[in-house]
């Protein structure tokens, strides 16, 4: 927890100001996947760990100023403080402020897309059920048509969208929207 909390108050210290860098070197960049790696893997294992994870990743990625992996930092640095029981009024808006501009001016589907999940996270641990059903279907539609290797991305935005539906009351589409999503699931022969 001291390492978690050291890590959050040189990444608040830092800010979220990048320079955006065309190539960074090859073991940095290989540093920063394992760090998002670990992060998404203990997601749910370990929050605090996975949360200094993401914290390094956050912090590496500014540093390095890869546009893609600075709006899936941001997007899971949103849903990291929404998770937790503290309230970020401040904090949040500026980081779903940040990953939209990046969307805006990288014009790149990922980083779009990653928006849109992050804009979905906000949304969902705000209580604010539309706004995460509209985002969650903007981010799958985008991640479908325009990214490879989007799995996990895939089954991440399907989640906050069912759970939104959820929250709504609106049942009917569940059982059917889950009948595909386990279909697609076997297609790819995900067993996770």
């Amino acid at each position: 927890l001291s390492q978690l909390r050291i890590a959050r108050s040189k990444l608040l210290a830092r800010g979220l100001e990048f320079n955006e860098e065309d190539e960074a070197p090859q073991d940095r960049l290989a540093l920063l996947d394992t760090y998002w790696t670990a992060s998404v893997g203990l997601t749910m294992v370990n929050n605090t760990v996975s949360g200094l994870f993401l914290t390094r990743y956050l912090h590496l990625a500014l540093d390095l100023g890869d546009a893609g992996r600075i709006a899936r930092a941001l997007a899971m640095e949103l849903a990291f403080l929404t998770s937790d029981a503290n309230n970020h009024p401040v904090r949040m808006p500026r980081i779903l402020q940040k990953l939209r501009e990046l969307a805006r001016k990288a014009d790149v589907p990922y980083v779009r897309a990653f928006s849109a999940l992050g804009a979905a996270m906000a949304a969902l641990n705000e209580g604010e059920w539309a706004q995460c059903r509209h985002c969650a279907e903007r981010a799958e539609a985008l991640f479908r048509r325009h990214c490879r290797g989007v799995a996990w991305e895939l089954a991440t935005v399907r989640v906050f969208g069912l759970w939104a539906a959820g929250y709504q009351g609106d049942y009917a589409p569940l059982p059917e929207r889950m009948q595909t999503l386990l279909g697609d699931a076997r297609t790819r022969s995900d067993q996770s």
